[in-house]
């Protein structure tokens, strides 16, 4: 999106851009607004690990104390790490996987 917003500025101020040395000004604006985008999505996305690691390192440490914090979280969080408990000893490796009429995989 970052990439094609820049890509209409330099569409839009083509003759500016052309005029300050810049061979192929709508391409560059193209990837000066992709990388834009690409840096301001990396920092909100590291944002975003750090907390789910935050969450994650407290449920491992202390499990107690998160649950006396976070009680729904760590109910939740416990029911789902049994589950996939019981699913892990069920793992099995499929060869030959058939679609379903809406696409999806069936065993």
């Amino acid at each position: 999106m970052t990439g094609f917003c820049g890509l209409v500025s330099a569409a839009y101020q083509y003759r500016n851009l052309r005029g300050s040395g810049l061979n192929y000004p709508i391409s560059d604006g193209f990837l000066v607004g992709l990388l834009a985008g690409f840096m301001m999505s990396s920092i909100i996305l590291s944002v975003v690990t750090a907390a789910m690691n935050t969450i994650i390192v407290g449920m491992a440490e202390s499990p107690d104390e998160f649950k006396a914090n976070h009680p729904k979280l760590s109910k939740r969080m416990t029911k789902s790490w049994n589950k996939a408990e019981e699913n892990a000893d069920n793992l099995t490796v499929v060869e030959d996987v058939e679609d379903d009429e809406e696409g999806y995989a069936v065993m």
